[in-house]
This record gives C-alpha cells, sequence and structure tokens, in this order.
C-alpha cells in the first residue's frame, strides 16, 4: 500500500489533477496540482503544483532530479567519477 512502511503520505480537498504516470525503467513520476487546501509538509490554501518521483530502492540507491543539459553534463561528470556501471537514468523533461 503507498504510504505504507515509511512513505509520506499527502492529503487533498478540493480539485485535485493527477498526471498519468510517466514510466522509465524503475523511475516513475507524475504530476499533481490542487486547488483547495492540501496537507503535507505544512497546510496550504489555494493553487499548488508538484511533481512526484519515485523508484525502487533496491535499483536506484541514489536519485538526482536534473533540470537541463547543463546540469545533466555536469551530473554525469560526477558519476562517472564514481565508477559505478549500474546507474538508472530516466528523462521525463522535453529535450
Amino acid at each position: 500500500m503507498v504510504g505504507a512502511g515509511g512513505g509520506k503520505t499527502s492529503h487533498h480537498f478540493g480539485y485535485v489533477r493527477l498526471e498519468e504516470p510517466k514510466t522509465a525503467g524503475t523511475v516513475v513520476a507524475r504530476g499533481v496540482d490542487t486547488v483547495g487546501i492540501a496537507v503535507k509538509e505544512g497546510i496550504f490554501l489555494g493553487w499548488h503544483s508538484s511533481d512526484k518521483i519515485a523508484s525502487d530502492p533496491s535499483s536506484c540507491v541514489l536519485m538526482v532530479v536534473i533540470n537541463n543539459k547543463g546540469e545533466l553534463d555536469q551530473a554525469m561528470n560526477v558519476l562517472e567519477r564514481l565508477e559505478r556501471k549500474d546507474l538508472c537514468a530516466a528523462s521525463f523533461g522535453s529535450q
């Protein structure tokens, strides 16, 4: 069950739009837009938009969110120095 075993749960009241989940390998992402009230890491009233990204921790121990090609180049430079052959990567944004 989602939220069980130490996962985070949020509560939304009002109009909530959940985007269809996008999957790339073991990584899953979805957008959540809320107009109304939400209780998460605090309480908000009004409009809230967020992206939820999750992965199976047995296959992706480290997850880095990258917003553009410049950040990707920097991150790959650092990660390649770690000499990890089993990196998992997913792209959900526009190129």
